[in-house]
């Protein structure tokens, strides 16, 4: 999953723009901050995701909700009290572009955690992996051993490389 989506961005293959679809909603009250609208949003309207990209417009505010699988981009009008709700739901690889990027920080749901302390726990053990495996080849005293060792595993192509390579 990981690899198709860095194919992704390495070569731009597949459609990964949602298609929006647009609504108007009557908000009530109004508002002089952003979070205090996308609270709104999130208590009053079911939207929910994460809080992104608030900024300021000349009659009142745009922000953006976003989550995997879906993206709410909200413009608010103060004079009106009316905001402009575009939802889009990305294609499948949009999805996994989208889950790519989910690591290391704390999100607003329990399943975008759990997926990246996933993500943490896995890079780590490949990270810890790697490294004894180069210490335990060290390890190994004279150049007999080391020959050894790439003849039994002769259909992994980097012990392959290291025949060739003639590693004392």
């Amino acid at each position: 999953m990981y690899g198709v989506s860095s194919v992704q961005f390495a070569h731009q293959w597949f459609k990964v723009q949602p298609e929006f679809t647009e609504r108007k909603i009557r908000v009530s009250g109004k508002y002089d901050d952003g979070r205090a609208l996308a609270r709104e949003f999130m208590d009053h309207h079911g939207l929910y995701g994460e809080l992104q990209q608030i900024r300021k417009t000349e009659n009142g505010f745009a922000l953006r909700l976003v989550r995997p699988a879906r993206i709410d981009e909200i413009e608010y009008s103060a004079a009106t009290g009316e905001a402009k709700i575009r939802s889009g739901n990305p294609p499948a690889m949009g999805v996994l572009v989208r889950i790519h990027h989910i690591t290391g920080h704390w999100r607003q749901t329990g399943l975008m955690n759990f997926w990246g302390l996933v993500l943490g726990v896995v890079s780590t053990a490949l990270i810890v992996l790697g490294a004894t495996g180069i210490y335990l080849w060290f390890k190994r005293k004279g150049r007999a051993p080391r020959r050894q060792a790439v003849e039994e595993h002769r259909s992994v192509p980097a012990a392959g490389a290291v025949r060739f390579a003639r590693v004392p």
